[in-house]
């Protein structure tokens, strides 16, 4: 069985595969996952993947993340006529975009024939409801302001949402959450912090980035989630850079990038430090990085580490 998931909603888009990986494994205890960036592999990697059946294991869940992204046109080229042979039974392949790919290459329109689900950016209204539905799991009660803050200032960044509403959960121990006790705990995505801590790592400071995150770390935010932070606001960086070059005015940007006014002040702040090229770089590092410390190939400290000296040494 074959599918393609894709949209800019990150968030539901790996919660999704976690689910679907899991209502098989009830019926397949054996079923081996495999995670594949496609900017990482070629055809024969990924034919081999799709066919080598183990000696534990006759049911494969494979998922293979940016082909249309960041795939080479050979490799895009070979699983269009790879996706017009049947797959063999007991193997899952699920094909990720974390973005809007563009619907008029081969590689879209033939993936566009197996079993898609999309994932764009949810509504201010459609959060309010997801921040219902997640607390109400976690037995949180949020006053209506505490829902209204939490979705306007986190821009819908479902990521820090759900980390934040863990930690009211864990706070609250069934009490109701007021605007009071959320301002005191949560440091809203508009904190000051990951803007200076980019900035000081375009100025190549890393030694002030470092000590910027630490004091994120000793706040009680985790490495993981500080990953996230820089992911979320490079997304910012990277579209905002490319709505300038495109020319569109200062008093249109703020509806043409979805952004609070405050998050696109703070972001245009930072746009001549960072050329579209080395964007793409921190891009395929922040996803490099991000899927090892999910796999527990590195700590995520380690990852943290690695990717701001990267960054600071572009």
């Amino acid at each position: 069985m074959i599918y393609f998931f894709y949209g800019p909603d990150t968030f539901r888009l790996q919660a999704r595969v976690k689910e679907l990986y899991a209502g098989l494994l009830l019926s397949s205890p054996s079923l081996e996952l495999k995670n594949l960036l496609a900017s990482d592999v070629t055809f024969v990697d990924f034919a081999r993947e799709v066919s080598t059946i183990s000696l534990f294991s006759t049911h494969r869940f494979i998922v293979v993340e940016g082909l249309i992204s960041h795939g080479s046109k050979e490799l895009q080229t070979k699983i269009v006529g790879w996706l017009s042979d049947p797959l063999s039974d007991g193997t899952v392949v699920v094909f990720k975009e974390s973005a809007s790919p563009d619907q008029r290459t081969a590689i879209f329109k033939a993936l566009n024939k197996t079993l898609i689900e999309q994932y764009p950016l949810m509504t201010n209204f459609q959060v309010r409801q997801w921040l219902t539905s997640k607390a109400s799991k976690l037995q949180l009660k949020l006053s209506p302001d505490v829902v209204g803050s939490l979705s306007k200032d986190f821009n819908g960044d479902l990521w820090r949402l759900s980390n934040e509403l863990d930690k009211l959960a864990a706070y609250s121990n069934g009490k109701e959450v007021s605007g009071a006790v959320m301002q005191e705990l949560v440091p809203g995505l508009l904190t000051d912090n990951i803007f200076q801590t980019i900035d000081a790592l375009a100025q190549k400071k890393l030694s002030l980035a470092s000590k910027l995150i630490n004091q994120q770390l000793a706040f009680g935010t985790n490495e993981q989630q500080l990953i996230s932070m820089f992911a979320y606001q490079f997304r910012n960086l990277a579209l905002v850079t490319d709505l300038v070059r495109q020319g569109v005015s200062r008093d249109k940007l703020v509806s043409a990038s979805g952004l609070h006014p405050y998050v696109l002040q703070k972001t245009l702040g930072m746009v001549s430090g960072f050329t579209t090229n080395k964007l793409n770089k921190i891009f395929q590092w922040l996803k490099r990085i991000d899927m090892a410390t999910k796999q527990g190939k590195i700590a995520p400290e380690v990852g943290l580490d690695v990717l701001t000296a990267q960054i600071a040494n572009l």
